[in-house]
């Protein structure tokens, strides 16, 4: 039925009907668009892409924009992206997904402001014991004492670990 697609790629699918219905075809994409309930704005696009923005959740969907979406193919293409967003003095956060995990980064005026990541290695916590900033009792620490108030990087600072010059 789809001789160039690779059958695990088959998993991602959704199919659109003649009548616009669609179907997902895969669990993988089953799963992300039960994940996706409510109503959804059909936006312009391309013939070769759907794009779709929640409508109707309140206020907060209402002023998520999304300025730009795309795939990253080329090497250095999330450089140009990020120079983009600096010399344009955006507010925003660049969100770069990449089957199942994702990383953030979070702009002011066209400045880096602050960064997440749902890839552990690349945790805070992480890259300072990785590069032999925090030894393994000091992590364990910090990640205990961590809360909604008080964040990795502020828990090292604040236990003298780390000063906040060398953390940022």
């Amino acid at each position: 039925m789809y001789p160039s697609i690779v059958e695990d790629d088959r998993d991602e699918l959704v199919e659109f009907d003649g009548e616009g219905n669609a179907r997902a075809l895969g669990i993988t994409a089953s799963s992300r668009m039960r994940a996706r309930d409510g109503t959804f704005r059909l936006m312009p696009a391309p013939v070769h892409l759907v794009f779709m923005r929640r409508s109707g959740g309140g206020d907060d969907d209402e002023h998520r924009r999304c300025i730009l979406s795309g795939e990253l193919q080329g090497p250095g293409a999330i450089c140009d992206i990020v120079t983009f967003i600096g010399h344009a003095g955006w507010t925003a956060e660049l969100v770069v997904i990449d089957r199942g995990s994702s990383r953030s980064v979070f702009f002011d005026q066209g400045n880096v402001v602050g960064a997440q990541s749902t890839v552990e290695s690349e945790r805070l916590g992480h890259v300072l014991y990785r590069y032999g900033v925090l030894d393994e009792a000091q992590l364990a620490q910090c990640a205990n004492a961590t809360s909604e108030a008080m964040r990795f990087g502020e828990v090292a600072v604040s236990r003298g670990f780390i000063t906040r010059e060398r953390l940022f």
